[in-house]
């Protein structure tokens, strides 16, 4: 598959999407927070800061910002991208949960980074800044970036989705929790907790995802409104599946794009002229 008009629009429609489940993890992440959940506060924050990233990445995308350091190649790797530190600690699922989700945020900055190198060279080639024979080279490099960081991202969308049941299981947890306390009646009185429990999860975040990342979460946590509407219900549902399903199969056909030396030194048609053989 073809890095297209229409991919492009399709990571726009996405990106507005994962700016949606950024805001209803982030909700769920605020509530389980106040009311002293710390282990499944902490894996939903994550999950809040990895749609955030989507959404981020997706508009980025659609935007397709070309790069001018295509010689340099990013290969993610899911061993440097190991999450460690706060989130080594707490229940098996949800570490499992924080860590696919960690190491995805990892795959797609790599992928983005590979997609705009990839264009950088192709722009370069259409306007004949360099060397046409080496900068098909960049484009073949570039493009076996992408499709190497795309199956990496691919293969932990598939680790987050076969966790949907248990994570959905958690989240009941959660709502029992909260109606054993009888929290549904005072959450008025635990609004005051908002700021601290926002300061607290975005701490933790900073290890995995930076300072500025976590910093944007934090903002997204004490947003007036964001509110806890319809939070009785699974988190990871029907719209979730939808969504995240089609990111796999999105993924999964950048991963399976087939190139060659030769058809990247031809892909414009004959309009520069210069050897095919390496």
């Amino acid at each position: 598959m073809s890095l297209d008009e229409e991919l492009k629009k399709q990571y726009a429609a996405d990106a507005r999407e994962a700016n949606h489940m950024a805001h209803k993890f982030a909700a769920l992440a605020l509530l389980s927070g106040m009311l002293g959940l710390e282990p499944a506060a902490y894996a939903y924050a994550i999950a809040a800061a990895v749609y955030q990233f989507t959404a981020d990445q997706d508009e980025d995308l659609a935007a397709d910002p070309p790069r001018d350091d295509y010689g340099t190649v990013s290969r993610f790797s899911p061993d440097e991208a190991g999450f460690t530190g706060a989130g080594e600690v707490g229940d098996r699922i949800l570490n499992r949960s924080r860590r696919a989700n960690s190491q995805l945020a990892q795959a797609l900055w790599a992928l983005r980074i590979s997609f705009e190198r990839l264009q950088g060279a192709r722009r370069d080639l259409v306007a004949g800044r360099s060397d046409p024979q080496s900068l098909a080279v960049a484009i073949t490099r570039q493009r076996k970036a992408v499709r190497w960081n795309a199956a990496g991202a691919a293969r932990c969308v598939r680790d987050i989705i076969e966790l949907r049941d248990d994570m959905n299981a958690e989240w009941r947890a959660t709502v029992a929790a909260l109606r054993s306390r009888n929290a549904q009646h005072s959450l008025a009185s635990l609004e005051g907790t908002r700021s601290t429990v926002a300061a607290d999860l975005a701490r933790q975040l900073e290890p995995a995802f930076g300072v500025e990342r976590a910093a944007r979460v934090r903002r997204l946590l004490n947003d007036d409104s964001l509110t806890f509407d319809e939070l009785a219900n699974d988190p990871f549902d029907g719209d979730w599946a939808r969504l995240t399903a089609r990111m796999e199969r999105a993924l999964r056909e950048l991963a399976g794009e087939r190139t060659s030396y030769q058809a990247d030194l031809l892909e414009l048609g004959g309009r520069h002229k210069f050897r095919t053989s390496r």
